[in-house]
């Protein structure tokens, strides 16, 4: 059965928090990701931009007032002393000023800690070095020339005969439909039956009458399934979904909801199904996995939302498999291998040559924040924010305008919502972390007095169930305290 996957909108900040933190830009409209008519209703009332704006966003912030250090200490450290953050040797904390960069608050910023999920902005600013933010992931089909057709596509495209070979191609997209994209979605964005569609149009315009035999090409990206250092229990309960280069928005994976073993070949088996029910006399039986000649001929192709969307959706969803694939993606087209050792380094460089960010203590065991591990001194993540919103970095900017905002929209729609946080709701976009023991957030602040700052936080001693909840809310309300310090 279909699970609906709600996807949430790009919604610049600047028209939650006064008009201040993100310059309005031309997006498209997505599902809403998130559970119940509340979201949807959140969803619907914001305003829909249509006129992309010169000025980039995380820099409109910079002629606020600036913070106090003196100020600011006292209001941060009488939150961070509460017991329910336990150890204090196990949590660090930094804020930054992002016009110029300083420390305004720091302890414990250099220690290497568990990071959880705030690892994906690492993964995040890596993948933009490689892809154009406008740039599609394509699922195409190719037409397989038959033996002794010819050399070239062309030469394959006119001689093929009517019982025939096609190929769908996996290109790196996981959020088709199982039915009709929708253009106005980034979840579902394209989908099998247009490209079903396409292919029935082809091959009867090429007097293609079939028996038709269709077979799978994965070999985009290919690699691992599954990170080698993530445990059964994080797939098999949905924590994490199979690393796939095609796969339908409704496959990936939620909290003991896992995906299925090979949702690539789920789509290939949808296509073929939509393809018999378009008309085409299409071969039963299994369906081969095999690479596509270099000279196959491309008969259909669908695209997914730019890529700087599908990333949006990734990072607010904090969807493991995804920012994993797209790392491995990423890393395969800078020449490098694609096996997870590879990817990690690929990634951890990036930050360090591309970024200018000093890498001492970062350890990844994957990109996604899931294995054990992982270490990444809050510095490193404060460091990096703070070049995201330079305007040296468009691309990351762009990614970074994606991120959950407080109280609204994905990973953090349901915090900043009590009374001693409400401060932080719609002035706070950021990363969430969580992890048995562990809790992270890592983003930017809008302060009352209209500084965009920019904080990594990091918690490797908290407790479960309720404790978990408690240092939680205890997190929300020392930011809370920050955007509305007026220091």
């Amino acid at each position: 059965m279909a699970r609906g996957r709600r996807g949430m909108p790009g919604v610049a900040l600047a028209a939650l928090a006064a008009g201040v933190l993100c310059a309005p830009m031309a997006v498209a409209q997505t599902n809403v990701e998130g559970d119940g008519d509340v979201l949807a209703a959140q969803a619907a009332i914001r305003p829909t931009v249509t006129e992309p704006v010169a000025e980039p966003g995380l820099a409109a912030l910079t002629e606020g007032t600036a913070v106090d250090p003196l100020a600011l200490e006292p209001i941060v450290s009488a939150g961070w002393s509460d017991d329910a953050l336990g150890d204090v040797s196990d949590r660090a904390l930094t804020i930054r000023d992002v016009e110029s960069g300083e420390a305004l608050y720091d302890i414990r910023a250099n220690k290497s800690l568990t990071p959880a999920s705030t690892t994906k902005l690492l993964t995040a600013a890596a993948v933009v070095t490689q892809f154009d933010p406008l740039e599609t992931l394509k699922t195409s089909v190719v037409l397989v020339p038959q033996e002794g057709a010819g050399g070239d596509s062309e030469s394959a495209t006119a001689t093929a005969s009517p019982s025939a070979t096609i190929a769908l191609v996996a290109g790196g997209d996981m959020l088709l439909s199982a039915g009709n994209g929708n253009a106005n979605n980034v979840v579902g964005h394209a989908g099998i039956t247009d490209l079903a569609r396409q292919t029935a149009a082809a091959l009867e315009m090429q007097g293609i009458a079939g028996p038709i035999t269709i077979s799978l090409d994965t070999s985009y990206a290919s690699g691992a399934s599954t990170v080698p250092a993530w445990t059964d229990y994080w797939v098999t309960n949905g924590f994490a979904g199979r690393i796939t280069m095609l796969g339908f928005a409704d496959d990936r994976a939620l909290p003991f909801d896992p995906s299925p073993r090979d949702p690539a070949m789920v789509v290939a088996e949808a296509f073929v199904q939509t393809l018999s029910d378009e008309g085409v006399d299409v071969v039963s039986g299994d369906i081969e996995r095999a690479e596509a000649p270099g000279d196959a001929g491309q008969i259909a192709m669908v695209e997914s939302a730019p890529l700087a969307e599908v990333l949006g959706v990734g990072l607010r969803t904090s969807d493991n498999a995804m920012l994993e694939q797209l790392a491995r993606q990423a890393t395969v087209r800078a020449g490098e291998s694609g096996e997870q050792e590879s990817v990690n380094a690929w990634v951890t460089s990036q930050i360090k040559d591309v970024y200018g960010v000093d890498t001492t203590g970062v350890q990844l065991s994957d990109t996604s924040g899931l294995s054990d591990g992982t270490t990444i001194p809050v510095r490193v993540l404060g460091d990096l924010l703070v070049h995201g919103a330079s305007g040296q970095h468009p691309a990351f900017q762009d990614a970074l305008d994606e991120l959950p905002i407080a109280g609204l929209n994905g990973t953090l729609f349901d915090r900043f919502l009590t009374d001693a946080a409400t401060e932080g709701k719609g002035v706070i976009r950021a990363k969430t972390g969580s992890l048995p023991e562990v809790t992270a957030l890592a983003g930017y602040i809008v302060t009352d007095d209209g500084r965009l700052l920019a904080f990594a936080l990091t918690d490797n001693d908290v407790g479960i169930g309720g404790d978990f909840l408690n240092a939680r809310a205890q997190i929300d309300s020392i930011l809370a305290d920050v955007a509305d310090c007026g220091c």
